[in-house]
């Protein structure tokens, strides 16, 4: 499920999250388009490619040797190198790896890591979050913070509400507690037991929209992931 955004309501960068693993990867090339660069700038840089390796290393997701040949075919086939026109919404900015391009001679990347969408909506070079930040550095300190803010409330976003949430909840049902058991409780006390009731029930409430929220989301993973197996068997 694609998660769009606007830094500082100029062009949109997406985001697509992979839920269940508390993952994220984000379009690369959307992200040059905002600075007028080209993806290629970064990703044939040394460092990059040494932190790709890490990457690779580290999260890569791909289980078998074959699986990366397989990504590593679709890397030189339409990876960010070499510029080529194609008809898709970010042509402009989607490159395509040539034959010198320092992808061949380096370790093969997962798609979790490091992916080209060739045509469609989706279309352009999607990175790994981790390369993202270190990529959106790159491009603009202000930018990096709004990608690494963007990202933290798309993956932990839904922990961290429930989270407060039920911190609150305890806080409120610690306070009802000392009102009631309160000897010489006033008018103010009752004012205030009611107005933290309200308070407690539109917590419980908030939770269970975030929850129901959730769940929703996760379904319509489940869904476009069950529809795209489809289409390949």
């Amino acid at each position: 499920m694609i998660v769009i955004k606007k830094f500082k309501g100029q062009l949109p960068v997406s985001f697509d999250p992979f839920l269940q693993e508390k993952e994220c990867m984000v379009n690369a090339t959307e992200m040059a388009n905002i600075f007028g660069k080209q993806t290629k700038e970064y990703l044939g840089n040394k460092k990059t490619i040494e932190y790709l390796k890490v990457l690779e290393i580290e999260f890569g997701n791909a289980k078998t040797s074959i699986e990366k040949d397989q990504n590593l075919e679709v890397q030189r086939g339409n990876s960010p190198f070499e510029t080529e026109k194609m008809e898709v919404e970010n042509d402009e900015n989607l490159e395509v790896q040539g034959e010198h391009s320092p992808l061949e001679t380096i370790v093969r990347f997962s798609e979790n890591i490091l992916k080209v969408v060739k045509g469609g909506r989706n279309s352009g070079t999607w990175i790994h979050r981790y390369l993202a930040i270190d990529f959106a550095m790159w491009l603009d300190p202000y930018f990096n913070l709004w990608v690494v803010q963007t990202i933290d409330e798309i993956v932990f976003g839904f922990a961290r509400k429930r989270d407060l949430s039920f911190k609150r909840t305890l806080e409120i049902k610690d306070r009802m507690k000392e009102l009631k058991d309160k000897e010489n409780r006033t008018g103010e006390d009752f004012s205030e037991y009611l107005m933290l009731d309200t308070e407690l029930k539109q917590e419980q409430h908030n939770r269970s929209s975030i929850t129901t929220e959730r769940i929703k989301e996760i379904q319509i993973l489940i869904f476009t992931e069950n529809e795209m197996g489809a289409v390949k068997d």
